[in-house]
Parts: structure tokens; sequence; C-alpha cells
């Protein structure tokens, strides 16, 4: 159901029901911040300073953990990408071209190896420049496969060690604080994300963020301003949707703190905050002046989709399928009810850390009142405009209805995304839960068996299960093809989402530039767009104006047209290879 039609069918009821809605919104974040005031500080003392020691295990937990959960591809690490053949090839392609930018003169912001021979302007592309730049060093000791697997399994064990500290900051509890790293480090939505996305899968900066910017507010110090800007630099340049989720955290962070000292204006936290802002927006500064002028004459530079993407309701207590139980048939009949796309709508919390929070909601420590209000927030974000149960939609407006009109705001299309903030909040909460449960709970000598049986629970709830991989080789047309006939530039078809992203990962084999290709928002037409498909004589002469030389006929994707396909192109077109996958015809 379209947004329109959505506000036509239910505005009337609409009205009154959000209206009751936000009132009760209200009430519930009022009630859990004025428990912030209330709880006494001696329900929860000052957690000791974290020891180097503590961190070297927590990472060599992090590590084995992720070993274990990724053990599937290990044995084929240098030779197949994580995750199905989908966005993950373009990641793959984008480490591709900055290394080939690296000692050329093109420049990091056009490339013409994709949607020849126009080329395509990069600006609002999916680069993630911190694993860019992590993978030049990465590649010549690795090569780029191992190198595309290292950047996201090392997002695992960085996540896991960021909120480790977090909740170590809060809590002196090394066993508590090494379940919510976890907790969070293996999050559904991080998994299904690292299948796809390279760059939101890269949520590891975000708790490091969070541990400086809660320092830095309440102990001030350039000890604690530099580090997070650090972080909110380093979550920004990783993905630019990240730049803008961090925002809202910081402005939650304040909001909570002046709630509690019941102040509106606290003037150093908001110079502080305002510091670990403004470091990153004046780096970034001739990056983001280029996006705003690109916004200003490109209409495709907004993206669409906060509709689409917003996660359903009933996904935050659906297991996914990147799960044991999530892939049984009764769950992906669930599933399938979600809308937008499998990897987006996956936003599971996990059914036991939200038990073991329930468990102890009521005798939380203070502090961790805001972090329940903050993971309300942006969990309520993450359901988009239109608050749908099983793919229906409601009558309710929610809050991002507004996020998504505010140019600059809406520059986040896919709302779920904001759940990783959510996830990060339950992780901190079930460790704090369990820690209170330790503390004030008695099971007298089974207390102990009561909370390992717990978090061995928790454990398999999240643990997750992945194997799909895809395999990066060359086919043998295209090594026949540059060997022999020596083509300036190549049409692969048919074309396609999944077929034009396998291309890209042809391209970074073979190195010739490829009229396919895809970018996350494409900014003009170039000459796929305009391409005849039916009058091939006047396709001869379009491809043949534009430089391309060769066609490159892909039949595993043609499937039942095959034959007709390639006979039909015989009639027009020179046939210099053929084999049982492929058939090339030379365009002059």
């Amino acid at each position: 159901m379209g947004y329109a039609k959505w506000l036509e069918q239910f505005l009337p009821f609409g009205i009154p029901l959000t209206l009751a809605f936000y009132y009760l919104l209200y009430r519930l974040l009022k009630v859990l911040l004025v428990n912030s005031r209330r709880a006494p500080e001696s329900e929860c003392p000052v957690a000791a300073p974290v020891r180097a020691v503590e961190i070297v295990v927590a990472a060599a937990a992090y590590i084995v953990l992720t070993s274990v959960a990724f053990w599937p591809y290990l044995g084929s690490f240098s030779t197949a990408i994580i995750g199905p053949p989908e966005d993950n090839l373009v990641f793959f392609w984008n480490l591709h071209w900055f290394s080939h930018s690296l000692g050329s003169d093109a420049g990091f912001s056009f490339t013409n190896l994709i949607f020849y021979p126009e080329g395509v302007d990069l600006a609002y592309h999916s680069l993630s420049w911190y694993n860019l730049a992590l993978s030049v060093p990465l590649r010549s000791l690795f090569g780029p496969v191992a190198t595309y697997n290292l950047l996201i399994l090392h997002s695992f064990v960085l996540s896991g060690i960021g909120a480790f500290l977090l909740i170590r900051d809060l809590i002196d509890s090394m066993p508590a604080a090494l379940v919510g790293g976890y907790v969070f480090a293996f999050s559904a939505s991080h998994v299904a994300q690292a299948l796809h996305h390279l760059n939101i899968a890269s949520v590891q900066f975000l708790p490091f963020l969070v541990v400086y910017a809660l320092r830095s507010m309440k102990q001030g110090g350039w000890r604690n301003v530099l580090p997070a800007a650090l972080f909110f630099l380093l979550g920004s340049l990783a993905s630019w949707t990240y730049l803008v989720i961090q925002t809202y955290v910081l402005l939650g962070l304040y909001a909570c703190e002046a709630f509690r000292r019941r102040q509106i204006v606290l003037w150093a936290p908001l110079r502080n905050l305002g510091l670990i802002g403004g470091i990153t927006l004046l780096v970034l500064s001739p990056w983001l002046f280029r996006l705003i002028s690109v916004a200003t004459t490109s209409p495709a530079a907004k993206g669409a989709g906060h509709t689409v993407f917003g996660a359903d309701l009933m996904a935050f207590l659906t297991p996914a399928s990147v799960h044991p139980v999530g892939s049984l048939d009764f769950m992906q009949n669930l599933a399938a009810h979600f809308t937008g796309n499998p990897w987006e709508a996956t936003v599971y919390l996990g059914i036991v850390p939200l038990v073991i929070t329930l468990m102890t909601v009521g005798r939380l420590p203070g502090k961790g009142y805001p972090i329940l209000a903050l993971a309300v927030v942006f969990l309520l974000l993450s359901l988009g405009p239109v608050l749908r149960v099983f793919g229906h939609p409601l009558p309710f407006l929610l809050p991002e209805a507004a996020l998504a009109a505010i140019p600059g705001a809406n520059f986040v299309r896919v709302p779920a995304r904001f759940a990783i903030v959510g996830s990060l909040g339950l992780a901190v909460l079930s460790s704090l839960s369990l820690w209170t449960l330790y503390r004030q709970m008695r099971f007298g000598r089974y207390t102990r068996a009561v909370l390992v049986l717990l978090v061995a629970c928790l454990a398999v709830d999240l643990f997750p299960r992945v194997s799909a991989r895809t395999p990066v080789s060359l086919p043998a047309c295209y090594e026949v093809l540059t060997e022999q006939h020596h083509p300036r530039a190549i049409l692969d078809l048919p074309g396609g989402y999944v077929e034009a992203n396998t291309y890209m990962m042809y391209q970074t084999m073979h190195g010739l530039p490829i009229v396919q290709g895809q970018v996350a928002r494409k900014l003009k037409p170039t000459l796929i767009d305009r391409l005849d498909t039916l009058d091939l004589i006047h396709q001869r002469e379009q491809l043949a104006s534009s430089g391309v030389t060769h066609i490159v006929m892909h039949k595993n994707f043609l499937e039942a047209e095959a034959s007709a396909t390639i006979e039909r192109y015989s009639n027009v077109y020179d046939l210099v290879y053929d084999d049982s996958s492929h058939t090339v015809f030379v365009v002059e």
C-alpha cells in the first residue's frame, strides 16, 4: 500500500489514534527517565577502570566466537566472499576500484569502468571510506577475496570489544560485559548486513562513540572528547548512514542527561558534544559540500524507500533466517509478510535478551533507564513512517514520517537500520539485568546455575547460522577474449540486479570497462538506459558509436531463453566464442 493511499484511507482514524499513541509514549519515556533520577547510586557503584588484561581476554573471546560463527567460510576464505551473490559483489568491486584509482588520475568521485562510456558519479554511491583505506595494505598481504572477508569479520570482533567497554564503564562485572558484547556483535541485523553490505555491517564504532560521549558529558576533558570525535569520524567514514544515526545518538544522550539534571541547557556537555560532531564535520566538509551541491542539481540524489524499508513490529520477535530457528518453514512464512528485502527486514532482537531484561525492568540501576529510553526511541524510528504488523499498515503516524520530510535527515532511506542502536541498548540492558539478578535475586545455591542457564539460552538464541558464499572466479570466455581479441569495452547480457553485480565482480578480474553496472544512487542515465533491445541493428550502431567492441552473453542467466536469444543475436552479430556457459559476439 502506497503512502498517499495509506493517508487517504486511515487519516480520519489515524489522528486520534496517533495522538493517543504519542501520549502513551511520552508517559513511558517520562517514567523511564524519572526512574533514572530516583534509583540510588549505591545500587550501581562506580565501576573500576578497565584493565588491559580484560580487553585482551575480551578480544580473544570475540575472535574465537567470530571464527566459530563463520567457520563454514574458512575453507574458502581466499576464493569466495561472504554472502550470496548480491550487493556484496558491489562492495567487492568498490575495493578494486579504490585500489585502481590510487594508481591513476581518475580521482575518487567518478569512474567509467562501469556504465561505459559515460561513466557514473560516485557522490552518492555506497563507498565505505574506512574499509577502502584499510583494504589497501590488506590486499597486498592477503589478496582481494580474503581482504573483503577480513573486513567483514573484524567488525564482529571490534563490535564485541566496543560493547564490552561500554558495559564495563557502567558496571564492575567482566562476565556480564562479555555477554553484552556478544549480544551486540552477533545481533541479527549485524549478521544479516554482513552478508550483503560492508558499509552497514561496520557498526563497530558506535559503542566506542557512546563510551567516550558519556565520559565527555560527565567528566569533560580532551582525553574523552578527542576519542569520541575519532570514533564519530570513523563511523561516518564507514557509512554515511552512521553519520546521521550517530548524530541522533549524541542528541539522545544529551536529552537524557538534561532530563536527569533538570536543565534544558548544559553548557559543558553541549560544548563537548559540539566539538565531537564539529571535528568530524570539519574533516568531512569538502565531501559534504559536494553531496549538498549534487543534491541541489540532481533529483535522483534523494533516496526513496522510507515506507518500504521500515521494520515490521513483529520482526523484533521473529527469528531471522540467519539463525537456525529462522530457517524453519514456519518462520520463513512469517517473515515473508515483512516489507522490503529479507536482510533489511531482519531486526530480530532475541527473545532471551528481552526476557532477561523484562525480569529486572523494575529493579535496574538508575543508569540503565536512560539506555532503555534510547533503545525504545531508536526501535521506534526503525519502524519507519508507518506502523506495520506482519506487513499490514496500522493507522499510526510514527516519528520517522517527520524525519523523512527533512532534507539531510532523510538521507537514511532505510529506517530499519536505526534498529542497530536498539540492539546496542538491549546488549547493555541484558548485561545490567544479569548483573542485577546476580546481586538481588536469591536462588540459593542454584543462583549460578540459573544464571549460566540464562546465558546459555541467550547464546543459542543469537548464535548465527550462515554459510552462503559467492565464489570469485573469471569465466574462460573473458580470458580468451582479452588474449585474442583485445576488446575496448564489453556489454554483458542479460541485464538485471544480480546480473549487473556479477558483471562488476568479473570486471575486477578482466579490467575492461563494462556497459552494465550498479551504484546506490545513479544520478544520470547512461548507454545501458537507452540501449535498444528490440532493434538489434540499431543496437549495434549504438554500441559501435560508443566504442563497445564485444557482447558477452551469459547463458546461465538466460536459462530457457538462451537458445532463442543467441540465435537472434547471431543474425546481426558475428560469433567469436561459444561454450556451454557463454557466447561472445563482436560488434564491428
